[in-house]
Formats: C-alpha cells, sequence, structure tokens
C-alpha cells in the first residue's frame, strides 16, 4: 500500500516554503511548486484564504515517505469540517470529477485512508490541463486559478502516476 503522508517535519518545511505561509491579502492566485527533502509539492491559494496543495514523496529518505498526498483548506467550512474526522471532497478539472476521502484535522483536510492512488495520479494529471478547477465539500464549493498549473504540477503529477503503478 502506498502511503498517502508526509511526515511532520516535511509537511512543515513544506508549510513554511509553500504559497499558503502568505497572508490571504497576498495569495498569488497562480500555482507554485518546488522539491523538497525528496517531496514535490504543488500548491495554489485564493485570495479568500482557501489552498489546494499536492505532494508526493519519493520515499529515499527517513522524513519522506513514499506517496502522494493531498491538502484543502476552505475558509468557509474551517470550523465545520473540523467536527467530523472523514470527509469527502470532490475535485474537478474540466470534465473530470473525482471524489477522495479526506481526513479533518486542525482546521485542515488531508487525503485520507483508502484514497485511490490512481484515481489521484489521474486527477493530477487533469489538472495541469484543466481551464477549471474545484473542489466541492460538504456542499460547499471553490474555484481555484488554473495558471501555471502544468509545469506546477509536473513532479508531482510524475511522482503520482509512478507510483501508481501496480
Amino acid at each position: 500500500m502506498i502511503s498517502a503522508r508526509l511526515s511532520p517535519a516535511v509537511a512543515l518545511s513544506i508549510l513554511a516554503f509553500g504559497p499558503s505561509a502568505a497572508t490571504a491579502q497576498e495569495a498569488p492566485d497562480v500555482w507554485s511548486s518546488g522539491y523538497q527533502m525528496g517531496a514535490f509539492w504543488a500548491a495554489v491559494s485564493t485570495k479568500g484564504g482557501d489552498v489546494l496543495s499536492f505532494s508526493c514523496g519519493e520515499g529515499g529518505g527517513p522524513h519522506v515517505q513514499k506517496g502522494a498526498s493531498a491538502r484543502v483548506v476552505l475558509a468557509s467550512i474551517k470550523g465545520q469540517a473540523a467536527t467530523r474526522q472523514k470527509i469527502e471532497a470532490q475535485f474537478a478539472a474540466d470534465g473530470l470529477s473525482v471524489a477522495l476521502p479526506m481526513t479533518a484535522s486542525e482546521g485542515e483536510l488531508t487525503l485520507g485512508q483508502g484514497a485511490d492512488p490512481a484515481a489521484l495520479a489521474k486527477l493530477l494529471g487533469a489538472l495541469r490541463t484543466a481551464k477549471t478547477v474545484s473542489v466541492a465539500i460538504e456542499g460547499v464549493s471553490t474555484s481555484f486559478a488554473s495558471t501555471g498549473s502544468s509545469e506546477a504540477l509536473e513532479g508531482v503529477a510524475g511522482c503520482a502516476k509512478a507510483q501508481a503503478k501496480p
């Protein structure tokens, strides 16, 4: 089974250097990405404080587990989502719609156990060429910019696709 979690040390470094560290007023509405400590990451945020990010660890070190992960923060449901541990998020990229199990923790949602690695890899591939990107959780839908997604998601999508193969 592929793990979909980064160690806390890697997750903190990604958050510290990624776009989600910016304040809502500084959010660029454009995808950004990087590679740190054996993990690819890509993220986009909105001026309203919503965040959509993906990462994929190559599993080459003690702090990076092999596998892809997703993280969603929707400011409008922060309090509601935290009251339930298991939530389904509906990701949409143009015509493709993928439902993924998420786990709520401290106002954010992370990819839950049982998520299909092949479905996540397919979603990441679709996000690279999508004109429209949205996430719906518990009846609340938020759109994210697609500007820069192709280049930003290249490393994460490639890593996820390679690891989704049986």
